[in-house]
């Protein structure tokens, strides 16, 4: 890691694979252009059609993928099962998607939306994808080809990561803070 005096002086070239400072981090920087996009999501789906953003995505997800499990939707919405369990609730009490038992097993339940439920996914969806396609704005056919690429890879990268590190060490955030490791300066 270089060390931060050997930064780059020219802003236009951070150096992703070797950063100096937090913010030269891939993930930091994804994630603020994440933050700012989510922002607008928020005030679309909260303020224009009465639904967070939770339930939005898990309404996306039935749309695009159909019935689904509730342990299926946290698995790809990358969420435990307490918070999936609290959107869909709210889902289903909004009466924009329904629980239908599994034909061998009684316990468990596949969702799906109501037809009010496509209807508002549809419609939340166009205004989504229209600030996606702004977002997108000055990239042509190639350099969105290369975005794509580069997004499949480094998904591929940070499953092989994850898999890898999953039992190096755990994150026990159910005991709070007295369950968690804490490192004091000159001590181990």
């Amino acid at each position: 890691m270089r060390a931060f005096r050997d930064r780059p002086a020219s802003r236009d070239a951070p150096s992703l694979a070797e950063p100096s400072d937090i913010t030269e981090l891939l993930g930091y920087r994804l994630h603020a252009i994440i933050a700012r996009l989510s922002s607008v999501v928020i005030r679309v789906c909260e303020g224009r059609y009465g639904i967070s953003r939770r339930e939005w995505h898990i309404m996306g997800l039935l749309d695009a993928r159909g019935p689904q499990t509730p342990s299926q939707l946290a698995a790809i919405c990358h969420l435990d099962r307490p918070r999936i369990s609290r959107a869909i609730s709210a889902l289903a009490t909004k009466g924009l998607l329904i629980r239908c038992p599994v034909e061998d097993d009684h316990k468990r339940a596949l969702l799906s939306l109501t037809p009010a439920g496509r209807e508002l996914q549809r419609r939340v969806f166009e205004d989504i994808a229209s600030v996606n396609a702004r977002l997108m704005e000055g990239l042509d056919e190639e350099r969105l080809g290369q975005l794509h690429r580069l997004l499949v890879f480094l998904g591929e990268r940070a499953d092989i990561i994850a898999r890898e590190t999953a039992g190096d060490v755990r994150a026990d955030r159910w005991r709070g803070r007295r369950g968690r490791a804490h490192w004091f300066p000159g001590g181990g």
